[in-house]
């Protein structure tokens, strides 16, 4: 999300998150975590007006070829949100760090993944 609020609801309406500026999702599905392989596991609908990036999957595999460590982080993070999803509607503990905060301050001390993920859209264009 490159500016903007979008919520996160699932199939039957329950809320599962709000997301903002330096958010992303979609991991679960190019990643095929989880048990449902690579279906859809929420909906993300935009609060208003909201600018996002897109990075193909092509592009972003490739990239992770180069930054395996990155792989998992975004395996991690993508089984967390899993986790959070199937609690029961009434469980309404959370983590003491958000999965999206956690991702952010990893990708900010990773600029040289950015940078190469930023690299393959640029190639992608031409």
């Amino acid at each position: 999300v490159k500016q903007g609020m979008l919520h996160v609801t699932a199939d039957d309406g329950r809320a599962l998150a709000t997301l903002s500026d330096g958010s992303y999702f979609g991991e679960i599905s190019l990643l095929n975590v989880g048990k449902n392989g690579n279906r859809r596991t929420a909906n993300v609908r935009s609060v208003g007006y909201s600018d996002l990036f897109c990075l193909r999957k092509e592009d972003l595999l490739h990239a992770l070829n180069d930054y395996p460590e990155m792989r998992e982080v975004l395996k991690e993070a993508a089984r967390k949100k899993l986790n959070l999803n199937n609690q029961s509607p009434n469980n309404t503990e959370r983590p003491e760090v958000s999965i999206e905060a956690k991702s952010r301050e990893m990708c900010e001390r990773s600029w040289i993944f950015r940078a190469r993920c930023q690299v393959e859209r640029r190639q992608r264009t031409r």
